[in-house]
């Protein structure tokens, strides 16, 4: 997101979607749009999961915490891989933590 905040966008009648904003209007429904959906399947929108866009005043009042919500994903993504096994059987295994010096348990 840093990178694409610093990068040069070419503003042109194009890229700023002139010809849409005339016909939408002010207070217009952009949404439902062909180019808007086109731009978010590209990529154009960036939605964070972690942290927020909302206003100041309602992030405090959220009380959201970033550390929180980030422990709460970690959690949730190593919970669905509870079950998940490495590639190698146990003798690769164990022959992998000889050749490292580790021992498995």
């Amino acid at each position: 997101m840093v990178r694409r905040l610093l990068a040069d966008e070419p503003v042109t009648h194009e890229t700023i979607m002139a010809d849409m904003v005339e016909r939408v209007g002010i207070g217009g429904h952009f949404l439902g749009e062909k180019e808007t959906k086109r731009r978010v399947r590209t990529g154009e929108h960036f939605a964070p999961k972690i942290s927020t866009r909302a206003a100041f005043d309602q992030w405090k009042a959220e009380g959201r915490d970033e550390v929180a919500t980030a422990r709460q994903l970690t959690a949730a993504t190593l919970e669905a891989r509870a079950d998940w096994r490495p590639a190698l059987d146990d003798d690769q295994l164990s022959r992998l933590a000889a050749i490292c010096g580790v021992a498995i348990g």
